[in-house]
């Protein structure tokens, strides 16, 4: 009798446990979104076929603790749908261990919106407020979470799925000084980086050196590092390094292997972005000389920033409105291509709603007479100007913030705002 071929569930079992669980687009996770009950099964499956394997890996493989296991067992179950909560409930209290507080507290939180018990969810917020742990990393125990659930039953809503895919968007941001002459002022300082995210820049600077040695001129980082308002997971590292060479000579050939180092070793950092340039390069370049001169913070070498021209409030501080149309093009051809790969789409998503909800401002800054990149101030002085569109834009924001893997998600969102913003660019800065 000829042995049956392996169906592709077969082979999942045969996966390492790291592999099982945490790959992308693999193991369990290629039915999350699809059929989250089968994915709650097979791990269930897994974890009776390989519970030895689970508690001592093999030499080489990476642990997976089996609490992890059992709560996306049950996450699975609660995404199914309600008439799976009971189970999933006996599920998520075998993901409860001794010495994980913060974790604990989070178990017990959805087991209390799960259970309507407002007081064990309150229980839960104190014990991660009050833990080491949250202080020095502020995503332990998934506070907003927490206080979404909350928030849900006070409000009647009981859908752990709609309550858990909230997104925390926090208003933070500042804008940057216009002068009397309409110029743009940059007032980043050194001190302003947060204690936490000095060891990374320090890191940045000194592979800089390692690889350009005395060609390096100078570092620069902007965004939310340099302003002292970085988020855990959410905010990117955005350097640029200056070098005395010319543009064919330089090699970044080692930049992505040093990002993955990087966030292995800093894994609070959400991604690394930069560029590493000549300054004959970013003079003849308008957005690169506006970003180095308004909103880029010197962290090493030669003030270069001051030997550029003053921006003034206009066509001149346009980074991405003439563009968007092209980018936004690009984007859509981008996803459908990169289709299999769930990671590549989420980062695509992230550039492409950030540069459309900046566009948005860009609209109006010169109305407004401001100027920020910061999202949430770009989407709020957007819809002073056009309330019929912040609901869509505010769409925009979340997904640049919290970025989806789903084409029809993203291609949906272009689709309605894409066309109108193409034309309203046109009509405020005609030709």
């Amino acid at each position: 009798m000829t042995e049956s071929m392996p169906t592709s569930d077969d082979l999942m079992l045969q996966m390492s446990p790291w592999d099982f669980d945490q790959t992308l687009n693999g193991g369990w996770r290629i039915y999350e979104d699809s059929d989250p009950l089968r994915a709650a099964q097979l791990i269930q499956k897994y974890i009776v076929q390989n519970r030895e394997r689970i508690l001592n890996p093999k030499e080489g493989e990476r642990e997976i603790e089996l609490r992890v296991m059992y709560f996306h067992i049950g996450q699975n179950l609660l995404f199914a749908g309600q008439e799976h909560y009971l189970e999933a409930i006996g599920a998520l209290k075998q993901s409860f261990e001794e010495g994980h507080e913060c974790w604990n507290a989070y178990v017990s939180a959805t087991i209390g919106f799960l259970e309507n018990d407002i007081q064990r969810i309150d229980g839960a917020i104190n014990t991660i407020e009050q833990s080491q742990e949250y202080k020095e990393d502020s995503r332990s125990g998934n506070l907003h979470i927490v206080k979404n659930f909350k928030k849900a039953l006070k409000s009647g809503e009981y859908d752990y799925k709609e309550v858990y895919l909230k997104k925390e968007i926090k208003q933070v941001g500042d804008y940057v000084s216009v002068n009397e002459q309409g110029y743009l002022v940059n007032n980043l300082k050194l001190e302003s980086i947060q204690e936490k995210w000095k060891p990374v820049v320090e890191d940045v600077i000194n592979e800089f050196k390692k690889h350009f040695g005395d060609k390096l001129i100078a570092v620069y980082v902007r965004g939310s590092v340099a302003a002292g308002r970085a988020v855990d997971g959410i905010s990117d590292v955005d350097d640029t390094a200056i070098v005395d060479l010319p543009e064919d000579q330089i090699d970044v050939s080692w930049r992505q292997d040093f990002h993955k180092a990087m966030k292995e070793k800093y894994p609070f950092v959400y991604a690394l972005e930069g560029n590493v340039d000549s300054f004959d390069s970013i003079k003849k370049s308008a957005n690169h000389g506006l970003f180095l001169k308004t909103q880029s913070l010197r962290v090493y070498g030669q003030d270069l920033a001051s030997e550029l021209p003053e921006f003034e409030l206009g066509r001149n501080t346009v980074a991405h409105a003439f563009s968007i149309k092209k980018n936004i093009d690009a984007a859509q051809q981008f996803i459908l291509e990169q289709k299999d790969n769930p990671e590549r789409i989420k980062r695509r998503c992230t550039v492409i709603m950030k540069r459309i909800v900046r566009s948005g401002f860009e609209l109006v800054m010169e109305r407004s007479h401001k100027y920020t990149r910061d999202l949430y101030l770009c989407w709020q002085e957007f819809s002073k100007y056009y309330p019929e569109k912040s609901d869509i834009m505010k769409k925009v924001m979340e997904l640049g913030i919290y970025p989806t893997s789903d084409v029809s998600e993203i291609q949906e969102v272009l689709g309605d705002l894409g066309p109108w913003l193409d034309e309203e660019v046109k009509k405020v800065f005609p030709k």
